[in-house]
């Protein structure tokens, strides 16, 4: 029925979007309803796949940003389930650890959906898509190289290179190829909790509960001053670079 209005509207109208997003979503409620009607059997991470793969031709004849979105959603929810049915906690090393598996596959959608939008114009929904995409790849990476600091397990060694070159394009992208203050506020708060994180793992056995405490303190204070600092300057930077371009036209 949500696809009934399509017969009359177009897909690039918001009344014709909004129809088909509706429809993406009540497959995910009728494939719910046929599972406990007919006592299919199958696990949870099972019916998110199937959904995201009976709506994968409508994203991509639509081409819309929030259908794209759902379908990584659902992605996600099924391979973090299926990790989880399945009792799978090792994987091949040095990228051992499970959310690797997860973190590919966003980095992956970061990628594609930067390749997908180059060119395009601008809008807000398609830069909050980004966003979003971009900032759970970040909390991703970032946890993982905090379990390895933890454990300082070898098998994943490879965890804070990878962290590192992550870092790296992050800058390159929001901060030399477009400035993107909010995108660099993550980056910096996610840099100095690992800072501090690996700071505390290494000196823990060194030095006195109450000094590490003051140390560890005093370094959060440091490096957000250093890291505010740091902002407002960019942000300053970008307004007088605005006001230079308004002036010169």
């Amino acid at each position: 029925l949500s696809l009934l209005p399509l017969l009359r509207l177009n897909l690039q109208q918001p009344a014709g979007q909004m129809a088909l997003f509706a429809a993406s979503v009540l497959v995910g409620a009728l494939l719910a309803l046929v599972g406990q009607t007919y006592q299919s059997g199958a696990d949870t991470y099972e019916l998110f796949l199937v959904w995201a793969l009976l709506i994968t031709p409508w994203v991509v004849l639509a081409c819309m940003p929030a259908l794209w979105l759902l379908l990584l959603v659902l992605l996600n929810l099924s391979l973090g389930l299926a990790l989880d049915n399945l009792a799978i906690r090792h994987l091949f090393e040095p990228f051992a650890h499970p959310l690797w598996s997860i973190f590919a596959l966003n980095i992956s959608a970061a990628s594609l959906w930067i390749l997908a939008t180059h060119g395009s114009a601008s809008t807000a929904l398609l830069r909050w898509g980004g966003r979003v995409i971009a900032l759970l790849c970040l909390l991703i990476i970032t946890g993982l190289a905090i379990g390895y600091v933890n454990s300082w397990n070898n098998s994943d060694a490879l965890t804070l290179p990878v962290w590192l070159g992550f870092s790296l394009l992050w800058l390159y992208l929001y901060r030399l190829r477009q400035l993107e203050l909010t995108m660099l506020s993550a980056w910096a708060m996610a840099a100095i909790i690992l800072c501090v994180i690996i700071l505390a793992e290494v000196l823990s056995d060194s030095i006195a509960t109450e000094v590490l405490f003051l140390l560890l303190t005093l370094t959060v204070l440091g490096l957000s001053s250093t890291a505010a600092v740091w902002l407002r300057q960019l942000s300053q930077r970008a307004r007088d670079l605005s006001h230079q371009s308004r002036s010169m036209q």
